[in-house]
């Protein structure tokens, strides 16, 4: 979430949250910039399962090993159900092979799945910031659901 004041010239520091993670402040100074800041990645890109776990990984510190253990420390379950919820929607991997992935069984990525696809459709901050880490957005996937 970002708050800027546009009859300001000094530069303004936005915050954004995250499941686990303390707020990290983004130097924008206009509200062009925070605009940029939040363009989503092109979705054209073909997505496998493992460059969709390196990406995961990469952009909210959360280590491989610590999505495959058995782990519930709040940071790890957001990232493992954001990674579950993403793997369904942008590849054509099974919820067996994406489980194997996660040493999940598959009963939990269908629950992952539901309860990170309720969060973005109720619009819930705390996931909404987390997929705008990613660089994602969330309006892709709901324009999916129609």
């Amino acid at each position: 979430m970002t708050t800027l004041a546009a009859h300001s010239q000094e530069p303004k520091l936005a915050a954004v949250t995250y499941w686990g993670k303390p707020d990290t402040p983004l130097p924008v100074s206009t509200a062009a910039e925070a605009d940029e800041y939040k363009k989503p990645e092109p979705l054209s890109v073909v997505w496998t399962l493992d460059s969709l776990l390196n990406h995961c990984c990469t952009k909210t510190g959360v280590t491989p090993e610590e999505l495959r253990s058995k782990t519930k420390k709040r940071a790890v379950t957001a990232v493992r159900g954001l990674f579950c919820y993403l793997a369904c929607k942008l590849t054509t991997s099974t919820l067996a092979s994406i489980g194997e992935k996660l040493n999940q069984p598959h009963d939990m990525v269908i629950y992952y799945r539901n309860t990170v696809q309720g969060y973005v459709e109720s619009g819930d901050r705390r996931t909404l910031a987390l997929l705008a880490q990613l660089n994602i957005s969330a309006s892709y996937f709901l324009s999916l659901e129609k």
